[in-house]
């Protein structure tokens, strides 16, 4: 089975350029090491020796991996007796693509770390590069993808401080493969476009044919034919001048793709078996589980089904090796077309049924994904944003000491008057700078709100509302194609029914709590008679407590009445009554009682639920996050509901409390001031 560190890592070269671009081949290094050596004048103590050592270590990482150890070794000692900073931080750096190249990606971020520092303290802004890239490569592989980014992107910003192209167009690039490997392929583009922008005469024909068959393949994925073979045939075209076969039979790979996407599955399968001559010369898993599962499915379309149902399942079982999900998951959505067509029904479910397991599972992972993508994005540009607030008062400090000390130096004769002007000037301005600080504090605050909000939004949209939606989409995407896909529909219908009652009352909470973050809900206190308001309540959710037998009692004076908001008074008991059928088992029991005196008016919901510990209890309570479990019967929930009820109930000039003991129910109790 394939190490899967090494899987990532090979993932990830074999769609964009990895590392630096070598510009000289191991063989000619070689060579000028030897002409070196065998020189009268030669001393292994001398630079451009150590340089030349470096550099064949450098080019030696994809074949001879053993072999950069030896040499990074060999380099350090020599760099560090001949006092060679430069030597020693490259020796640093080859040490970390041996750990990288052999599977230790936290070693290698080690010695990356330790190049950076040196790097760094040297000013050597081109090495720099090198460290954020390969501690993004390694971040990468341990699937730490929004540290990967980061780093990616600090490498790019000192590449374009620097101006320095060629590495521009590779951390674009680079940027581009993260991108595109998570399957955001629009994101991917941008990336890939902007690396095409700064093409220049001296761009190496490497790095323009990783671009361009990059292009190629998102341009398919965004639907775009016909500009993917524009790039994909100029790829190809150039790639022929170089040794490069694993980006040539990606090309023609893709290739295929396209002409699949464009229904000429037999000019699809030519391209495909091109791609395969070239994966059998050399040892790419990866190419090769592609290989059979696209020219599965262009078997499929011409019907050749026999065929089809042999290389998608060695696409599956290469995929399994080393446990990549989303090519399982379309494995499986394949054979399950297969064996339909085939009429195999039993055999076609099996494979619909766990295509949709890992369906689910892909989904759920792309979500955490790309909310943790969003988070860095936000987090990168905010720290960028505050470095350059600290930057520019400091530059205006110091534009302001240089003209205090020209004044000093011209006025000398008129010492008095400029003592007095100084002081009073100090004194105007450490308030200029006081009510800037604040200012920055405010505005701080106010995006750290934003965030909190923001992330809430996109756990809730991501998770709570994207699933059940999707479910939705596939689900009538089967009913709709013919008449016997059906009977799915109404397989998972119940189910289905459940989530879309869910995404409703979600986004009935969503909205009231997103109007009370953004300041504009009303409050307009009426006379509420609260046994009507509560029996409207019970009613409305009749359909969930009976489903679970639930015995529902109340105890509550007709005449009854309190002066407060009554569509915050309808959300407040329609959340915690929901809440209590949630986390109360099957026949279990829920009451409601209502007593009043002259000062307070108290609305008790009591249940024989699952209760909790003082420790759920207090966070509920107290802390200002929205905190989230699943009810008995799995029932979803986001936790939003009783961070609105605390809000609305404070808005009412009321107070909630709860009474709860695991295993023995819960109790949750409304106060509300009379007269308010």
């Amino acid at each position: 089975m394939m190490n899967k560190k090494i899987l990532l890592l090979f993932l990830f070269i074999s769609n964009t350029l990895f590392v630096l671009s070598q510009t000289k081949k191991p063989s000619n290094l070689l060579q000028e090491i030897e002409e070196l050596k065998s020189s009268s004048s030669f001393d292994e103590k001398s630079v451009t020796y150590i340089d030349l050592l470096i550099e064949l270590g450098h080019s030696l990482k994809y074949s001879k991996t053993d072999t950069i150890k030896i040499i990074a070794v060999q380099t350090l000692e020599l760099s560090e007796k001949l006092n060679y900073e430069k030597g020693r931080i490259e020796s640093l750096i080859n040490f970390g693509f041996y750990e990288l190249f052999t599977g230790n990606p936290n070693q290698a971020i080690f010695y990356y770390e330790k190049a950076l520092d040196g790097a760094f303290s040297s000013n050597f802004q081109d090495i720099t590069i090198k460290c954020y890239n390969g501690i993004a490569q390694a971040q990468f592989i341990k699937a730490e993808f929004p540290d990967c980014y980061k780093s990616f992107l600090k490498a790019l910003e000192v590449a374009e401080e620097i101006n320095d192209f060629e590495m521009i167009i590779l951390m674009n690039t680079n940027l581009g493969t993260l991108f595109s490997l998570l399957q955001n392929y629009e994101e991917a583009l941008t990336y890939y476009e902007v690396a095409q922008t700064k093409f220049n005469e001296d761009t190496s024909i490497i790095a323009k044919v990783t671009v361009l068959v990059n292009l190629g393949f998102l341009n398919n994925k965004t639907k775009e034919p016909k500009k993917a073979l524009e790039y994909l045939n100029e790829s190809i075209d150039l790639v022929q001048t170089i040794e490069a076969t694993k980006i040539l039979a990606f090309a023609y790979l893709t290739k295929g793709e396209v002409y699949s996407q464009m229904q000429e599955y037999e000019k699809a399968i030519s391209y495909f078996n091109q791609a395969k001559k070239i994966y059998d010369e050399g040892n790419d898993n990866k190419g090769e589980a592609d290989f059979y599962y696209y020219a599965g499915l262009a078997n499929y379309e011409l019907n050749n089904l026999e065929v089809a149902e042999k290389f998608i399942s060695k696409s599956l079982e290469q995929y399994t090796a080393f446990t990549l999900k989303s090519g399982m998951q379309k494995c499986y959505r394949a054979l399950y077309l297969i064996n339909k067509r085939k009429g195999l029904t039993a055999k076609a479910l099996s494979n619909l049924e766990k295509s949709q397991l890992f369906a689910d599972s892909t989904s759920r992972d792309k979500q955490t994904r790309d909310i943790s993508m969003l988070k860095a994005r936000s987090a990168f540009k905010k720290s960028k944003l505050l470095i350059e607030e600290e930057n520019s008062l400091k530059i205006a400090k110091q534009k302001r000491y240089i003209q205090w000390t020209t004044t000093g130096l011209i006025c000398l004769l008129l010492i008095s008057i400029l003592i007095f002007k100084s002081s009073s000037t100090k004194k105007r301005l450490n308030k200029e700078l006081a009510i800037k600080a604040d200012i920055l504090s405010n505005k701080k605050e106010e995006l750290d709100k934003i965030n909190s909000n923001q992330d809430k939004l996109f756990s809730i949209v991501g998770h709570d509302l994207r699933g059940p939606i999707l479910s939705l989409k596939q689900l009538l995407g089967l009913a709709l194609k013919n008449d016997t896909d059906i009977k799915h529909f109404y397989k998972f219908g119940p189910n289905l029914k459940k989530g879309v009652n869910h995404i409703h009352f979600t986004l009935d909470n969503l909205l009231n709590w997103g109007l009370l973050q953004m300041k504009g809900n009303t409050y307009d206190p009426v006379q509420i008679n609260i046994n009507e308001s509560i029996s409207e309540i019970l009613e409305f959710s009749r359909e969930s407590y009976e489903n679970k037998k639930l015995s529902v009692t109340k105890e509550i004076d007709e005449n009854l009445s309190i002066t407060a908001d009554a569509n915050h008074f309808n959300i407040i008991f329609r959340n915690l009554i929901s809440n209590a059928i949630k986390f109360t088992p099957d026949n279990g029991a829920i009451s409601v009682t209502v007593y009043s005196n002259e000062r307070v008016t108290t609305i008790s919901i009591e249940d024989t639920g699952i209760g909790m510990t003082q420790d759920i209890a207090y966070k509920i309570l107290n802390n200002k996050e929205h905190y989230s479990t699943f009810g008995t019967n799995n029932e979803q929930g986001t936790g939003l509901g009783l961070v609105l009820c605390k809000e609305l109930i404070k808005k009412n000039s009321g107070e909630i409390n709860v009474t709860s003991e695991l295993g023995h129910g819960s109790t949750f109790i409304v106060n509300f001031i009379n007269g308010t």
